[in-house]
């Protein structure tokens, strides 16, 4: 009988979500203008990777009474793996990510260690707090692209892509949100559309990705970046952007919430292209 544990384990740190994290890191070093030192930048991605599998982890032994409504196929609730390993899988990451991080210098361990304890904070109490728990992981989203940036002692250039991600992974968050109302209605309140509904947390939606067009362009207008920066996202990420919108307004099942937050997944890909495109002034 085959052993499908390892793959359970993998699908709960979520690979493909490290990967991009892995992706962003790379993408923050060449906004701040250098991927040198290499062996910086490379060990920045090891770190950011640990402990984004980390809380991926902690967030599904937070999660498990939601999961068993809204993702009982998810590797806890289905019986794959018990909370206690996931729980010290994540530990481990965690304390891998840290120790990492620590090769770099002091001010790159600080950085880890404040993004661990975020993480935690947020799957304690952070994600039920309306909008503020949105925030938070949006945050950290962001802050991996700084994290690049300071592999290579050059953090101002990373803000940039680090505000996109802030507010496209905001409303990516309040998509999922609104997809797991159900679940979450059943534990506890705290979300955006148990607070205040699903047509607001729409129109909330709206807005974030309104600022977003209207903030992507700006790297354009002041020169920073250049035309097939502005090519790549005009082509490749205002279509999904405004596509979700208007499928969000048309049909707000859970189904269809799904499949916008798997498509919008997708779009960081060639969000982080633009990014680079713009960052090397090709």
């Amino acid at each position: 009988m085959i052993d499908f544990r390892p793959l359970a384990f993998l699908k709960l740190i979520r690979p493909l979500n490290c990967l991009i994290v892995l992706g962003s890191v790379a993408v923050g070093a060449v906004a701040g203008g250098s991927l040198n030192p290499l062996g910086s930048v490379f060990i920045a991605g090891v770190s950011a990777c640990l402990i984004a599998a980390g809380g991926n982890g902690l967030n599904d032994v937070f999660d498990v009474k939601v999961d068993y409504i809204n993702r009982p196929w998810r590797p806890i609730p289905s019986g794959q793996i018990r909370e206690v390993e996931a729980f010290w899988l994540s530990v481990v990451l965690f304390f891998l990510g840290i120790i990492t991080a620590s090769i770099i210098g002091r001010h790159m361990l600080l950085v880890a260690i404040g993004t661990v304890a975020l993480l935690v904070a947020y799957n304690l109490k952070l994600k039920w707090l309306p909008l503020l728990g949105n925030l938070t992981v949006s945050t950290l989203c962001g802050l991996v692209f700084v994290y690049g940036g300071m592999s290579v002692g050059k953090t101002s250039g990373a803000l940039i892509p680090a505000g996109f991600a802030l507010l496209f992974h905001l409303g990516r968050e309040a998509i999922k949100d609104l997809e797991d109302l159900r679940g979450d209605k059943s534990v506890r309140e705290g979300t955006v559309p148990i607070r205040f509904g699903p047509k607001t947390t729409i129109k909330v939606i709206t807005v974030i990705y309104a600022l977003l067009f209207l903030f992507t362009l700006l790297p354009f207008w002041t020169g920073l970046y250049g035309w097939l920066y502005l090519v790549a996202v005009v082509v490749g990420v205002y279509p999904v952007l405004g596509y979700a919108i208007w499928s969000l307004w048309r049909d707000s099942s859970p189904e269809n919430l799904g499949r916008l937050s798997r498509i919008l997944k997708a779009d960081m890909l060639v969000g982080l292209l633009a990014i680079l495109l713009g960052s090397t002034r090709i």
